[in-house]
C-alpha cells in the first residue's frame, strides 16, 4: 500500500474518536512540510476541538510564509472564535501588516485581502484606510493600484477615490500602450463600481490598442467573461481576422468564435485557412482536425486534414536495443481504456480548475474509444494529466493516474512533445500499476523497455542520462515484483549500479551518507522512489537473509546502495 499522505491520516481522524483521533492529526503534523499542510491540519485539529495544536500549526504556517494573509486569517479566527480573544485576532492581523510594511515587494492584492480581514474582524475604517494606503503607497503595477480601487470602494464605501484611482491606471495603460490590462480594468469596472458601461469602454480601448491578433482575441476572451453583448466580441475577432499573420493566429481565432459568438460560420473559415496553407505542420492542423471534428461536428473534414491520432509504436523510432528484453508501447494502454470510466474521464478534463474542460473530454475520449493518440499533446491536455499525476495516498484512483502518468511518459518521447520531468513521473507511474495487479505491471514492464530504446544513446555507456537509470530502476522493480528469480535482472542490476556511480562521480548532488539519490532521487519525488524501492526489494532482502537457496544479491545490492546503514 502507497505511504499515509497528512491528507490519509486527516481522513482516519474524522473516522476516529478520542486519542485515536488526535493520534492521528499528530501523525498529519508530522508530515506536514508548508504553510498549506499545516493550515489544513489546523483546522482538522480545530474540528476535534484541539485549540491549543492547531494554534501551534498556524504559528508553524505564519513563520514558513509572514506575507501569506490567509495564515494570520486563520489565527485571528481561532483567537476570536475558539479563544473568545478579539484583541488576539486583531494582533494576529497587526503581525501579518508588519510582516508587509517590512517586505520588499508585495502584490497589491496581499494588502487588499488585509484590509477586508480588519473590516472582517470588526476594526474601525482608520485600520482599513491605513492597510490600502500602505498598499497604493508602494504599488509596482497597473494591478496593484486597481487592487486598492477595489479596496476603497468595497470596504470603505468610496467611490470617487476608486474611480480616480482607476482613471490614473487607464492613463497609464494608454501610454504604456497595455492591452491586456484593460482587462482587469474592465474587471474593476464591474466588479467595485457596479459599472458595465465602464466595463465595456474598457474593453472597448484594449481593443483599440491592440496591434496583434492576440490582443484582438484577448480582449474578445475578456468581453466573454463579462457575458457581454456579441456585437462587440464579434467586433474583436473581426479585428483579430484583419490582422492575422499565420496558422497559429487562425487557430486561435476560430477557437475565440467557437467558446465567445458560437459562428460556426466565421469558426469553419478559421479552420480552413488552416487546411489551406502548406506551410501548416502537423501539430497545427491535428489541432484544426480537432476544430473540425469537436467544435463544428464535421469527422469528414477532419479526416481529410489529419490522422484521428497515432498508436503508440508510431511515436518514435528505436534508437538503441536491451537484449533479452521486449518492448510493448500499446498493452499498458489497452488495459488502461476500458478502465477509463466516465467519471475518471471527466476529473481528468477538469483537473485544471475545469478550464479547456469540453475539449479535454472530447479528447480523452477519443482515446477511449480509437486507443489513438494526439501526441504531441495540446498544453491544455498535458496540463491535465500533469495535475493528475501528482495525486497521492491511499485514496487515489490509480487506473486515473497510471493514464495519466503514461500518457506523458509517451508525450515526452514523441519528437515535439512536451519535455517532461519523467524522474518524477515514473515511480507515480510504478506505484499505480504495482496497485493495479500483476497484469498492468507487466504491461508497465514492455512500456518501460520502449521508453530505454528510445533514449539516445551515449557513446561512452558511462555518460547515460537520469531518464536511462530512471527507467532502468523502474524497469527493475517492475519486473522484480512480478518475478524476483528472472535471470535478466542479474545483468540490469550491474547496469544500473554502473550508470549510476558514472553519475555520481559528476554530480554536485552527491552526496555519499545519503546513499543513492544523486541522480534517480533527485526529483520532485524522491519520496516516491524510496517508497516503491523499498515496497518491491525489502522483502526480497528479507527472504534473501532467512533463506540461502534464495540468491538476492544483486537485488540486494541495489537496495543496500539506496539505502546505506547509518
Amino acid at each position: 500500500m502507497p505511504e499515509p499522505t497528512i491528507y490519509d491520516w486527516m481522513e482516519r481522524a474524522r473516522a476516529a474518536t478520542g486519542e485515536a483521533r488526535l493520534e492521528a492529526l499528530a501523525q498529519a503534523e508530522a508530515a506536514a512540510e508548508d504553510e498549506h499542510e499545516w493550515r489544513d491540519v489546523a483546522k482538522s485539529y480545530r474540528e476535534a476541538g484541539a485549540t491549543a495544536p492547531a494554534r501551534r500549526c498556524l504559528l508553524r504556517a505564519a513563520a514558513a510564509d509572514p506575507l501569506q494573509v490567509w495564515c494570520f486569517r486563520d489565527l485571528a479566527t481561532l483567537h476570536r472564535d475558539d479563544l473568545g480573544d478579539p484583541d488576539g485576532a486583531l494582533a494576529a492581523l497587526a503581525e501579518c501588516e508588519a510582516n508587509l510594511d517590512a517586505a520588499e515587494s508585495v502584490p497589491g492584492y496581499r494588502w487588499r485581502q488585509l484590509a477586508e480581514l480588519y473590516r472582517e474582524f470588526g476594526a474601525d475604517d482608520g485600520a482599513v484606510r491605513r492597510v490600502l494606503d500602505g498598499g497604493l503607497a508602494r504599488a509596482r503595477t497597473l494591478d496593484d493600484r486597481l487592487s486598492a480601487a477595489t479596496g476603497f470602494a468595497r470596504l470603505l464605501g468610496d467611490p470617487d477615490r476608486a474611480r480616480a484611482l482607476v482613471e490614473e491606471v487607464e492613463r497609464r495603460a494608454t501610454d504604456a500602450g497595455e492591452v491586456r490590462g484593460w482587462w482587469t480594468i474592465a474587471n474593476t469596472y464591474s466588479g467595485a463600481l457596479d459599472d458595465e458601461a465602464g466595463a465595456r469602454r474598457s474593453i472597448e480601448r484594449g481593443l483599440a490598442l491592440a496591434v496583434d491578433t492576440g490582443g484582438c482575441v484577448t480582449m474578445a476572451n475578456a468581453w466573454g467573461s463579462h457575458a457581454g453583448d456579441r456585437p462587440l466580441r464579434l467586433a474583436c475577432l473581426d479585428k483579430a481576422a484583419s490582422l492575422a499573420k499565420g496558422v497559429d493566429d487562425w487557430l486561435a481565432i476560430a477557437e475565440a468564435h467557437h467558446e465567445h459568438t458560437g459562428d460556426g460560420d466565421a469558426c469553419r473559415r478559421c479552420l480552413d485557412r488552416v487546411a489551406e496553407d502548406p506551410d501548416a505542420d502537423a501539430n497545427q492542423r491535428r489541432r484544426a482536425a480537432h476544430g473540425y471534428r469537436h467544435w463544428l461536428g464535421d469527422p469528414e473534414a477532419a479526416d481529410r486534414l489529419s490522422p484521428r491520432g497515432k498508436t503508440p509504436g508510431e511515436l518514435a523510432p528505436q534508437l538503441r536495443a536491451l537484449p533479452g528484453w521486449s518492448s510493448d508501447p500499446g498493452a499498458l494502454l489497452d488495459w488502461l481504456r476500458p478502465r477509463l470510466t466516465p467519471e475518471i474521464i471527466a476529473s481528468i478534463a477538469a483537473a485544471d480548475y475545469g478550464f479547456g474542460r469540453d475539449d479535454n473530454l472530447a479528447a480523452l475520449a477519443d482515446i477511449r474509444e480509437t486507443g489513438l493518440l494526439p501526441i504531441p499533446l495540446g498544453s491544455q491536455l498535458h496540463e491535465v494529466c500533469a495535475l493528475c499525476r501528482w495525486a497521492d495516498g491511499e485514496r487515489v484512483d490509480h487506473v486515473e493516474r497510471a493514464f495519466a502518468c503514461m500518457m506523458l511518459c509517451l508525450d515526452y518521447v514523441s519528437e515535439s512533445g512536451f519535455t517532461d520531468d519523467l524522474v518524477s513521473t515514473i515511480p507515480q507511474l510504478l506505484e499505480s500499476c504495482l496497485e493495479l495487479g500483476a497484469e498492468p505491471t507487466r504491461a508497465l514492464v514492455g512500456l518501460l523497455v520502449w521508453l530505454v530504446e528510445r533514449e539516445e544513446p551515449e557513446e561512452d555507456p558511462d555518460d547515460e542520462g537520469s531518464y536511462v537509470l530512471a527507467d532502468l530502476h523502474a524497469l527493475l522493480l517492475a519486473a522484480a515484483s512480478l518475478d524476483p528469480g528472472d535471470p535478466r535482472l542479474v545483468e540490469l542490476a550491474r547496469s544500473i549500479v554502473a550508470i549510476e556511480a558514472s553519475l555520481s562521480r559528476g554530480s554536485y548532488l552527491f552526496e555519499p551518507a545519503r546513499g543513492w539519490l544523486n541522480r534517480v532521487l533527485c526529483g520532485i519525488r524522491d519520496d516516491k522512489w524510496r517508497q516503491v524501492t523499498r515496497r518491491v526489494l525489502e522483502p526480497l532482502r528479507a527472504d534473501a537473509e532467512a533463506d540461502a537457496e534464495k540468491k538476492y544479491t544483486h537485488l540486494v545490492a541495489i537496495h543496500e546502495a539506496m539505502f546505506p546503514a547509518t
